[in-house]
């Protein structure tokens, strides 16, 4: 896939990563604002799941407000390819923060813990799962500022997009009942985060 120079009214400044789909810097033309851009990718368009998974990203991703969690703007279609317009965050993930040793002492790790517990408390009030709690999936802004990120494989109540018996998530944060492909709650949330927390 070759990148592309503009997407419906965004103008794409920069590839910045992703296989199933692709996150670009873009611009909005119209506003004028700074945005990621995540484009389904060709291979992403030739599975019917990825598909339909990136569509429901971007419902429960833009149904979701909160202070903590990266804000998704506008959703649509370009030459019948789907993309998700989010905000731009400037700054680092947090397993870049951890390799470059950025993140100080205790009270600023906290700093970073305690509003992602929030955001996952607000997402379980809404009978969201995030599925993929990770220190890729947590961004740290300029200011120091906690996002999370990433919805890709979250689970909306009533929504079943996974088959039976068929795992997605990271390894290393998942509980043994997502591992086992079966039915899970918001305590496999809280199983990654304990993990996050380590």
């Amino acid at each position: 896939m070759e990148n592309p120079s503009r997407v419906g009214k965004y103008d794409v400044e920069k590839y910045l990563g992703g296989s199933m789909a692709r996150v670009y810097r873009a611009k909005d033309s119209v506003l004028g604002r700074r945005v990621a851009l995540k484009i389904l990718s060709e291979s992403g368009m030739a599975d019917p799941e990825a598909k339909q998974r990136f569509l429901q990203e971007a419902r429960v991703a833009s149904s979701i407000r909160h202070e903590n969690i990266v804000g998704v703007y506008d959703f649509g279609e370009d030459q019948g390819r789907p993309y998700i317009v989010m905000e731009f965050v400037e700054g680092e993930s947090l397993r870049d923060a951890i390799r470059n040793k950025h993140l100080g002492d205790l009270r600023s790790r906290l700093k970073i813990a305690l509003p992602i517990a929030g955001a996952v408390d607000h997402i379980h009030t809404r009978k969201i799962i995030h599925r993929d709690l990770k220190p890729d999936n947590i961004h740290i802004n300029a200011e120091g500022k906690a996002l999370l990120m990433d919805f890709g494989i979250a689970k909306a109540e009533g929504v079943q997009l996974t088959k039976v018996g068929f795992t997605l998530g990271t390894p290393y944060y998942m509980p043994p009942e997502q591992v086992l492909g079966k039915p899970l709650t918001p305590q496999a949330d809280v199983y990654a985060f304990r993990i996050l927390l380590y």
